[in-house]
């Protein structure tokens, strides 16, 4: 697989705004979405950070800490992959708060 890169910066990327349609590393996700009302709303998923499939973790705000749960089916083939991934990205959120 390839490397996603962020859309604004070309740095890796880390989440996905799927009302903008975009992959956002977190700088540039603290920029677009803390620069208004509207977008700090919007619900961005998390990457997994190895494979960088989409995880079932999302969050809304401009904090990573703000863990809302489960929203949507990873993109990951396997149950396996979905467990290992889910943890990890919840792990590092919830230690970033």
């Amino acid at each position: 697989m390839s490397t996603i890169f962020c859309e604004l910066c070309s740095s890796k990327a880390s989440l996905y705004c799927e009302a903008d349609d975009a992959f956002l590393c977190r700088n540039c996700d603290k920029k677009v979405h803390g620069a208004n009302f509207l977008a700090f709303r919007h619900v961005r998923y998390l990457l997994c950070s190895s494979c960088q499939n989409l995880t079932v973790l999302y969050f809304s705000g401009s904090s990573f800490g703000m863990v809302l749960g489960a929203g949507r089916r990873s993109s990951h083939r396997d149950s396996k992959a979905d467990e290992e991934c889910s943890r990890f990205a919840k792990k590092r959120t919830t230690l970033s708060i």
